[in-house]
């Protein structure tokens, strides 16, 4: 783990991720609404991919929103370990969104370039996609700043998202300067590009949250070993595991002790271990310690 999230309980964060996907929702929705009415009155492809982008960002804000309130729930009899992975899968169904918005853009930006409409610029077109700008970045650097607080794959995938519709109208703008210098094809190839910073950001998301998915592990296993052996009475730790969301990981290990330790002992030693795992990583929710008297070592000493 190379970060450590802020750790809170599990209804207080889900409260605070459903309070930032609202917050984002409400701008996603406003600016994507004043991309696509000044894409269609100016006839911009690119303008109106981003458009699209914009109108996806709003739409999978839904998705992580139901996905949290899914995740927070508590465990129970059929999900033992929780519902924390809905949460991963919601971001995995944002990155279907950005791919399904990939193929649209692409099919408008070819037909922009074997001709079409020409760019009706004006002052307030300029104005609107500075002003969309400025929201995106806000958005993503607020969302994205959460999501490390908070531990969110959710958020953190949807900051994802936000900051490719920020390059992308980056590049709208730049297709109006080069339209007002006489190159109205260059809107046709800024939709092309916009579709692969999309398509990039799609794959992005996959990538973060496939740890989860696949529980890989999230606490380096030596790390762990070193840990647990460093805490008196372990002789030996070894079977480290870990896996789950960066802020609810879900730890266990086997640790060797004197085998002539009484039962209770060997039990406060496995509560220390478990107390200096939950110090050194804030984002462990559960430690499984299992106590093992060391009869090999035992037999070895006695045979010297």
């Amino acid at each position: 783990m190379h970060a450590h999230p802020h750790v809170l309980d599990r209804p207080a964060r889900g409260r605070a991720v459903r309070k930032v996907l609202y917050v984002t929702l409400a701008l996603n929705w406003a600016v994507a609404a004043a991309k696509l009415v000044y894409g269609h009155m100016s006839g911009s492809v690119a303008l109106w991919a981003d458009g699209v982008h914009s109108l996806l960002d709003g739409s999978s804000n839904v998705v992580p929103l139901v996905g949290v309130c899914m995740a927070q729930q508590p465990p129970d009899v059929e999900h033992p370990y929780g519902h924390r992975k809905f949460e991963a899968l919601t971001a995995l169904a944002i990155s279907g969104f950005l791919f399904f918005a990939c193929f649209e853009i692409f099919q408008q930006a070819l037909a922009r370039l074997k001709g079409g409409h020409a760019l009706v610029l004006s002052p307030a077109l300029y104005v609107v996609t500075l002003g969309t700008l400025a929201v995106n970045v806000f958005v993503t650097r607020y969302e994205r700043a959460q999501g490390r607080r908070l531990g969110s794959e959710a958020l953190l995938a949807d900051s994802a998202h936000t900051l490719s519709d920020v390059w992308a109208t980056l590049l709208v703008l730049f297709s109006f300067v080069c339209a007002r210098f006489g190159w109205p094809a260059v809107d046709g190839v800024a939709g092309i590009v916009i579709a692969v910073v999309i398509a990039w950001a799609g794959w992005s998301i996959v990538q973060q949250s496939m740890p989860t998915l696949s529980d890989a592990a999230l606490v380096p296993a030596l790390d762990l070993a070193a840990c647990a052996e460093g805490v008196a009475g372990v002789r030996e730790c070894h079977r480290m595991r870990s896996r789950g969301a960066p802020d609810e990981v879900l730890v266990d290990l086997h640790i060797l002790v004197d085998p002539m330790l009484p039962i209770a002992e060997a039990h406060q030693i496995g509560h220390r271990v478990e107390q200096a795992v939950r110090d050194r990583w804030p984002g462990v929710r559960e430690v499984l310690v299992h106590v093992e008297p060391d009869v090999a070592g035992a037999r070895r000493r006695e045979s010297r």
